[in-house]
C-alpha cells in the first residue's frame, strides 16, 4: 500500500478551495461540517468568498474576461427590484453593478463615505463595478463607547444613507447582481432574485455534501470557452490551488481524499488500515473504499481490505464500542449495545438474540 505522511484530524471542515485540472481549468469546491477537506486547504473559507477575493483582492485576483463578467451578470436585477419592499439604504452590500459611467463621480462620493466602502472597477468595456457600501458607524445604546450614538456620527449616518439613496434615484446603475454564493442549497428556486445563480458561475463547482461519504458533485456544465484558466489566476492562487490529475468535464463526481491528503470529521467510520489512519467512503464508481484520513494512499476496496490487510476500528467517541462482527458484517456498536452500525453505511441494526456477534478484539480475526 503506498502511504504519504499522516495528519492529526481536524474539527471544523466547512470549507472552500480552488483546484485546477489536467487542462488548466478552475474549480472552486467546497464541503460540507464533515468533510472532507484537503489538509492544505485554508480553513473557514466558503465558496462565495473565494468568489469575492477574485474579485476584490490584489493577491486573489483573477483576470476575468469581459464574456465571463457577463455570465455571472446573467441573473442580475434593475435597481428598482433590488430597492422593492421598503429598502433602508443603509447598505449596498457586495454587488456587480452595471453603471452610467457620466455618474461615476457621484458613486465615487458615496464610496468616500466610508473607509471600508469598497468601488472596483472590473470592465471598463462594459462599465462593471464591484460595490460593497455601508454606513459610517454602528450605533448602539448600550453604553459601549465605541458605538454610543453622537450628533456627529449620526449626521454622518445621516448623509451616507442619502448619498446611497442618491445613487439609485440618478439611476447611477442599469443592472446589478448580488455575490451572495448558496453553492449549499438544493434547489436553485431557494435563491433570491438579483443573486448569483450555479449556473453564472465562471469558475467550475463540485460540492460535498453533509455525508461524508458519498464523492462531491459538479453543480453545473460550464462551457470550455467561460471557463477560467490557470493563466488568468494570480500567483498566489496558482500557487495554493490543488491540482488534480483528471478533467472536471469527464467528472461529474469527484472523491478528493482519492487524490489529496485529506480530512474528515466525525467520520464514525475511523480505522487504522496497515498501520495508517484511514475512513471508508463511496468513490464515483459507487463502490465503498477505505481512504486515508489525514495521510493519502491508494484506495482499497472495503471488502479486500477485510480480507488481506490488517485493519482495525478506532472508536472516535467514547459511546462507541469496540469492533464487532454480527452474522459477518464487520462494524461497531453504539452505546456499548447498540444500535450496530455496519461498516461503510450509516443504517443502524438492533442486535437479537439469535444473531452471531463476536467481539473483534484487534485486526483483522
Amino acid at each position: 500500500m503506498k502511504t504519504d505522511k499522516e495528519y492529526p484530524a481536524t474539527h471544523s471542515m466547512w470549507t472552500a478551495w480552488f483546484a485546477i485540472d489536467i487542462d488548466g481549468n478552475v474549480a472552486i469546491m467546497e464541503c460540507d461540517d464533515n468533510g472532507p477537506a484537503p489538509i492544505e486547504a485554508p480553513k473557514d473559507e466558503t465558496s462565495d468568498s473565494l468568489l469575492l477575493e477574485t474579485l476584490t483582492d490584489s493577491e486573489n485576483r483573477i483576470k476575468y474576461t469581459d464574456e465571463q463578467l457577463l455570465l455571472m451578470m446573467k441573473s442580475s436585477i434593475t435597481p428598482k427590484e433590488y430597492t422593492r419592499d421598503d429598502y433602508n439604504f443603509e447598505n449596498i452590500w457586495g454587488n456587480i453593478c452595471q453603471i452610467n459611467p457620466e455618474k461615476l463621480p457621484l458613486l465615487k462620493e458615496a464610496a468616500a463615505q466610508n473607509s471600508e466602502n469598497v468601488l472596483i472597477c472590473l470592465s471598463e468595456n462594459l462599465n462593471l463595478w464591484y460595490v460593497s457600501f455601508s454606513i459610517p458607524h454602528y450605533l448602539d445604546n448600550s453604553g459601549d463607547s465605541r458605538y454610543r450614538p453622537t450628533k456627529e456620527r449620526v449626521e454622518e449616518n445621516k448623509n451616507a444613507k442619502r448619498l446611497y439613496k442618491k445613487i439609485f434615484d440618478d439611476s447611477v446603475f442599469n443592472r446589478m447582481v448580488d455575490l451572495s454564493w448558496p453553492l449549499g442549497y438544493d434547489n436553485e428556486v431557494e435563491i433570491m432574485d438579483g443573486r448569483i445563480q450555479k449556473s453564472d458561475s465562471p469558475l467550475t463547482l463540485y460540492f460535498q455534501q453533509y455525508d461524508y461519504r458519498q464523492p462531491s458533485e459538479r453543480m453545473h456544465t460550464l462551457p470550455d470557452n467561460l471557463s477560467v484558466k490557470e493563466s488568468q489566476l494570480s500567483e498566489n492562487l496558482r500557487t495554493k490551488a490543488i491540482r488534480l490529475p483528471l478533467r472536471f468535464s469527464e467528472h461529474d463526481k469527484i472523491q478528493i481524499g482519492e487524490f489529496v491528503a485529506s480530512n474528515y470529521m466525525d467520520s464514525n467510520d475511523d480505522w487504522m488500515v496497515d498501520g495508517q489512519r484511514a475512513t471508508i467512503a463511496k468513490l464515483p464508481d459507487g463502490n465503498y473504499y477505505f481512504i486515508g484520513n489525514g495521510c493519502l494512499f491508494n484506495p482499497i476496496p472495503m471488502e479486500e481490505s477485510f480480507d488481506s490487510h490488517e485493519t482495525k476500528f478506532i472508536p472516535y467517541y467514547k459511546d462507541y464500542s469496540a469492533e464487532y462482527r454480527i452474522n459477518g458484517k464487520r462494524g461497531f456498536l453504539k452505546y456499548g449495545t447498540g444500535p450496530f452500525v455496519k461498516a461503510g453505511s450509516l443504517e443502524v441494526y438492533e442486535p437479537k438474540d439469535t444473531d452471531r456477534t463476536e467481539k473483534i478484539e484487534s485486526g483483522n480475526d
